[in-house]
């Protein structure tokens, strides 16, 4: 999509329950996104292939996202938790 919001292309579509936050991870060329309705963390490469939910400890409400170097960082809105 262009900055002033024309030439807009659906990445992930009919897959998401709300999705909330996005980021870009520029080293490995991944999107990600928190999904509060299906509790997951989702991500993708930049054209929505290859979609990936992350596996770990039980995610209740993900909300922001971010990603610092190698690290993924994401809060919880239920468990009033930064990850």
């Amino acid at each position: 999509m262009l900055s002033d919001g024309t030439n807009r292309n659906i990445i992930v579509p009919n897959e998401l329950g709300t999705p909330y936050h996005l980021t870009c991870d520029y080293s490995t060329k991944r999107l990600y996104w928190t999904d509060g309705t299906l509790s997951r963390i989702q991500y993708s490469d930049y054209n929505g292939r290859n979609i990936q939910s992350l596996r770990g400890r039980s995610i209740s409400h993900p909300f922001g996202i971010a990603i610092y170097g190698s690290r993924l960082y994401f809060t919880d809105a239920t468990l009033e938790s930064v990850f």
